[in-house]
């Protein structure tokens, strides 16, 4: 039976929002947690939260945006020998302008390359540490992407506000996992795709100030977002099934695009290309 007590868990993007909402729950139900972020002060200030409490956790700083940052992360990950049981790719930026440190659209490169980087260099871990869980939060946006541009991934000019950026990152999300799901389904690892929902959290808060409004007026709470999310790594049930995406702990149709086999394998297949000179060796 599975449950989430004594698990070694990771959460990308646990220093505010969905992921500390994540973190906060997954400690109180017995995880052994590392928590990752970019603000090593912020994702320390949850750790000792979570410690005061007589729960487990420590702090991993990585900047998704930053493919040098993410390799040493994921070394000193593996380094310290630790098992992992539970990834849980949470981290994102929305409404966002500007180019990575190596040269791709500021939102692709966090929400997605960042991920499938980490993701790739702690694969052998999840894989010894099986049966486990790979969990990537998505979103419902995905579905307004009706085809992929890929010249404008690399070195191109934000839009106005970033939505359409943000809507093809959280489209590459639900690619990778469907690659993820065939590439871990004969190693005990299940990979799953969670919608939180519309959330007034901090990933909007590069945005002019009247949307910041909109958003915390109509979005839901940030406990309600990371519930799925929550669920997808505790509930015994999805043991042993793979590929699903899910929102309201309900399972959810993909988008056309998000559900071909051909496009998932393009997607894999660029980006392994676009971060080659990062990639753990074969």
């Amino acid at each position: 039976m599975w449950s989430i007590a004594d698990k070694h868990v990771l959460i990308t993007g646990a220093s505010a929002g969905i992921g500390k909402a994540t973190a906060l729950a997954l400690a109180d139900q017995g995880a052994n947690l590392t928590l990752a972020g970019r603000s090593q002060p912020r994702t320390d200030a949850v750790v000792e939260t979570i410690m005061s409490k007589g729960g487990r956790a420590a702090s991993l700083e990585v900047d998704l945006a930053d493919f040098d940052s993410v390799r040493l992360a994921a070394q000193a990950y593996l380094g310290e020998g630790r098992p992992l049981d539970v990834l849980i790719n949470n981290a994102g930026v929305g409404g966002v302008k500007g180019l990575s440190p190596q040269g791709f659209e500021i939102a692709f490169a966090t929400n997605h390359l960042g991920h499938h980087l980490l993701t790739r260099w702690l694969e052998p871990r999840l894989i010894e540490s099986a049966p486990g869980r790979l969990i990537i939060v998505a979103s419902s946006v995905h579905h307004n992407v009706k085809r992929i541009k890929w010249r404008k991934v690399l070195r191109k000019t934000s839009s106005a506000l970033g939505n359409p950026e943000y809507r093809l990152s959280k489209l590459a999300n639900i690619l990778d996992a469907r690659s993820w799901s065939r590439r871990l389904a004969d190693h005990g690892v299940d990979v799953h795709t969670v919608h939180p929902g519309l959330v007034a959290s901090e990933i909007w808060r590069d945005l002019p100030a009247p949307l910041q409004r909109m958003f915390a007026s109509k979005g839901r709470s940030i406990e309600e977002g990371a519930d799925t999310s929550i669920w997808a790594a505790t509930e015994p049930g999805l043991a042993g099934s793979t590929g699903g995406y899910y929102g309201d702990r309900r399972s959810r149709s993909t988008s056309d695009l998000a559900g071909s086999d051909e496009m998932a394998e393009e997607m894999w297949r660029r980006s392994e290309e676009w971060l080659a000179d990062w990639l753990p060796l074969p």
